[in-house]
């Protein structure tokens, strides 16, 4: 980004990053009611394809400001996938939600290692809008994973799903 919308001081891409994030963070509540009502699958894709869609307009931003105000979306969405996916592993059986609150914590983590890790080499050998189109990517594709996954877990779930 720092090449891309030529910001002379690396700093000001914290200060564009960290609103956002705070932002999205704030809205949290609001989105964790609309998962409570939402149909999971559903909820899912379009989060994912919005998500997406927000990606594609990080990559094709023109100015900091604009990045600034799309991150808050793309953030926002982000927060909603997840608040829906833990909004179903809470309704598995007591018997198994440890194991899977654990393995989804142990997904988590390593994609937060993973995600930087294949990010910067896709930057480095690939160029700068590589690690976004890759993520509009995954963006999509788990789109109908997680609704096979949510679909097969139907019958484990202590509580019912739409």
């Amino acid at each position: 980004m720092i090449e891309e919308l030529k910001v002379k001081m690396p700093i000001l891409v914290m200060l564009i990053y960290f609103p956002a994030q705070v932002l999205s963070m704030l809205f949290a509540p609001k989105l964790g009611k609309i998962a409570d009502k939402v149909n999971p699958v559903l909820g899912v894709a379009v989060v994912s394809g919005f998500g997406a869609l927000a990606t594609w307009f990080i990559i094709n931003s023109t100015s900091g400001l604009m990045f600034g105000f799309i991150l808050l979306f793309d953030a926002t969405f982000a927060w909603g996938g997840n608040l829906i996916l833990q909004n179903v592993l809470s309704r598995i059986s007591k018997i198994h939600r440890g194991k899977v609150f654990g393995a989804a914590q142990w997904l988590s983590l390593l994609g937060a290692v993973l995600g930087p890790t294949l990010g910067g080499l896709a930057w480095d050998s690939l160029g700068p809008s590589a690690p976004f189109m890759i993520s509009i990517f995954i963006e999509l594709s788990v789109i109908p994973l997680y609704a096979i996954a949510i679909i097969s877990l139907k019958p484990y779930m202590a509580e019912k799903v739409d």
